[in-house]
């Protein structure tokens, strides 16, 4: 595939956020996936999002690059020729923070830490028939 014609406007730039700059501005955090305008570094949320602030500013800025911003991915979009395209041998892009899934309840932890269950039995054995698994 043929990169688009606006190369030249990308840029080395810093993300403005974690999040869509717009939407955290707004107290919004419904954005789906996020992009990097790749002329100044706002964030902004995808065209599946419900603000599309990453296209509402390419239009007004006249920005035309963005790239994902989402982990793991290395794509760029040109909204004015409507194209994707990647840049091989760049060095990959940054990508915003993802928080670790949630630990687990309290109760767990105290069960497999060896503590004193939510049942009040001492040793985490409540649920084993008060023996403890043994080790692989």
């Amino acid at each position: 595939m043929t990169p688009c014609r606006h190369l030249e406007e990308i840029r080395p730039v810093i993300p403005s956020s974690d999040g869509c700059f717009d939407c955290l501005r707004d107290g919004r955090r419904d954005w789906v996936h996020l992009r990097v305008c790749q002329s100044c570094g706002l964030v902004g949320c995808c065209d599946s999002s419900p603000a599309h602030h990453a296209r509402r500013h390419a239009a007004v800025a006249r920005h035309a690059i963005v790239r994902s911003y989402e982990p793991g991915e290395q794509w760029f979009w040109c909204y004015v020729e409507d194209m994707a395209f990647e840049l091989p041998g760049l060095a990959a892009g940054p990508s915003h923070f993802v928080p670790p899934p949630a630990p687990p309840p309290r109760s767990v932890w105290t069960l497999f830490a060896g503590g004193v269950s939510s049942t009040g039995v001492p040793g985490g054995s409540a649920g084993w028939g008060g023996q403890r698994p043994g080790r692989p």
